[in-house]
């Protein structure tokens, strides 16, 4: 439901997509790794060959002999920061906590500038962070865009000179 999500206040929509999206497994994945050891929150100090594996010094002073290294970085999608869009267009978006605020339609801020996919997150909830939230944004974007106030704002803009 995320035009509902787009309605809800900040702090119970946060706790809403922490309880949809907080990492798990699959259950199947549960029992095939069991005698597989976890080092979370840790960061490599060095690394070096060892036979057939690796031997691993932590930020911890911990060493570890591992067959395999699995680095579960994650990311932090962020308007403000991100390299596509320059200091002032950033500077004209509505953000909160870097996610751009979203309207009707996927439309940002700044006029003819929409966010879909995981920007449009922290607005229309947790499932536009996945393909299946695709059919709700194809359709509420292009239900925005086909509205004649849309396209007038568009064909208002000025072209981009060239660079």
């Amino acid at each position: 439901m995320p035009d509902a999500f787009r309605r809800v206040p900040p702090p119970l929509a946060d706790r809403i997509a922490y309880r949809c999206i907080r990492p798990a497994a699959s259950q199947w994945l549960i029992p095939r790794t069991t005698d597989v050891r976890l080092t979370l929150g840790r960061r490599i100090a060095s690394a070096a060959h060892s036979g057939d594996g690796l031997a691993l010094q932590l930020d911890d002073r911990s060493a570890r002999e591992v067959d395999r290294v699995v680095l579960a970085t994650g990311f932090d999608i962020r308007a403000d920061r991100h390299p596509l869009i320059g200091n002032d267009l950033a500077a004209a978006l509505r953000i909160r906590d870097g996610a751009p605020l979203l309207g009707a339609g996927f439309e940002s801020s700044v006029p003819g500038l929409h966010f879909v996919g995981a920007f449009a997150a922290a607005s229309f909830g947790p499932v536009m962070r996945f393909v299946s939230g695709t059919p709700f944004a194809g359709r509420a974007l292009t239900r925005h865009l086909a509205e004649p106030r849309a396209r007038a704002r568009l064909r208002a803009q000025p072209a981009s000179a060239p660079a």
